[in-house]
């Protein structure tokens, strides 16, 4: 199945001929691979390719996504010759815990791994680039509808030095909604 979308057309040379601006092809897959049937959501198509045209230069993209079971893998291309790629395994030694790790070609310093975990009342992030002297980013949320606390903080083991320190209080109740936001150097204090 196919779908070609085509949006927002200029003028060409001619007045009388209309040229698009911007183009969408979309379609579903069903293939096998070596470890059986490929399965792609009915929400998502399997490969998308998109271009949009400015003055004299054509921006293009094209990009696929494949899932089987809980692994997800997304590649795109786009017409600055970067190939960004994402493997999503999802629930991979519990549930609720996701494993993320992404990078792009040529940029060698784009890599990094995260674990997502989120539970009702709580969820917690973790990134490190892959590089030789990585930032590390951690944050963690936990709360109720009534009450919630969060904290974000980034390391660069480079230096050694805390990047990014920030902490969030939010209350809620029947008529009320109140928050109180920390940020890097204490010194935002935003209400």
């Amino acid at each position: 199945m196919a779908a070609i979308v085509v949006g927002g057309v200029t003028r060409g040379a001619f007045k009388s001929t209309l040229l698009p601006a911007s183009f969408t092809l979309s379609s579903s897959l069903r293939a096998n691979c070596i470890f059986g049937p490929i399965k792609t959501s009915a929400s998502k198509p399997a490969v998308t390719a998109s271009g949009t045209k400015k003055a004299d230069l054509i921006f293009g993209e094209i990009q696929s996504q494949i899932k089987n079971k809980n692994i997800t893998v997304d590649v795109k291309a786009n017409s600055e010759s970067n190939i960004i790629t994402t493997v999503t395994v999802d629930e991979i030694a519990t549930l609720g815990l996701t494993t993320i790790l992404s990078f792009a070609v040529p940029d060698q310093r784009s890599g990094k791994v995260e674990l997502q975990y989120l539970h009702d009342y709580a969820g917690v992030n973790a990134g490190i680039g892959l590089t030789a002297n990585p930032v590390v980013n951690l944050s963690a949320a936990f709360g109720t509808k009534a009450l919630a606390v969060g904290a974000d903080v980034s390391l660069d083991t480079a230096t050694g030095n805390l990047t990014k320190y920030n902490a969030g209080l939010r209350f809620t109740h029947e008529d009320l909604i109140a928050s109180l936001t920390l940020f890097a150097t204490l010194s935002g204090l935003k209400m």
